[in-house]
C-alpha cells in the first residue's frame, strides 16, 4: 500500500542509523520480530484504517531487514567475495518468494480440506497463514540471533 511504502521510506534512515550505532545483528532481529507480529495482528484488523495500520507496522519491520542486508553483507563476507555474497543474498530473497507462492499460499486450501465437516469461521484459513508467516519470521530473527556476528 502507499502508506506502507511511505513507511519504508520514512524509517529507512532510522534503521540505518540505529544499525551503525547498535549493531545490524539487533536492528535485523528487532526488524524480523515487528515482521512476525504485524502477521499475527493482519488477519484480525477489524477495518481498513486499522489493515493500514498494521500494514506500516509490517513495513516498519520490512525497513528494518532491508536496511541491514548491505551491512550484514559486508559484516560477514569477506571483500573478495562480496559479489557472491551479494549473489546469494539475492537466491535467498527468491527462495522466499517460492516458499510464499508453494507453501504460503496453499494453506487456506490445506486447511479447508482439513476441517471436519467443515471451516468454522472463514477467517480460519487466513489466519493460519499468516500464523505461519509470522513463525517463519521468527525463525528467522532466531537464526539472525544464534548465528549473526555480535558487535
Amino acid at each position: 500500500t502507499l502508506w506502507a511504502e511511505v513507511t519504508v521510506m520514512l524509517l529507512s534512515p532510522f534503521w540505518g542509523a540505529l544499525s551503525d550505532r547498535i549493531g545490524s545483528r539487533l536492528v535485523n532481529v528487532a526488524g524480523f520480530l515487528i515482521v512476525s507480529f504485524a502477521f499475527v495482528l493482519t488477519p484480525h484488523a477489524p477495518s481498513l484504517p486499522v489493515l493500514t495500520l498494521f500494514r506500516c507496522i509490517f513495513a516498519s519491520g520490512a525497513a528494518s531487514l532491508g536496511t541491514t542486508i548491505s551491512s550484514l553483507l559486508s559484516d560477514t563476507v569477506l571483500r573478495v567475495d562480496k559479489g557472491k555474497g551479494s549473489a546469494l543474498a539475492g537466491v535467498a530473497s527468491s527462495l522466499g518468494a517460492v516458499f510464499a507462492a508453494l507453501v504460503l499460499l496453499r494453506i487456506p486450501s490445506i486447511v479447508v480440506r482439513a476441517a471436519v465437516p467443515r471451516v468454522p469461521d472463514p477467517m480460519v484459513p487466513v489466519q493460519c497463514t499468516y500464523y505461519t508467516a509470522a513463525l517463519v519470521a521468527l525463525a528467522g530473527g532466531a537464526c539472525g540471533w544464534a548465528f549473526l556476528l555480535r558487535r
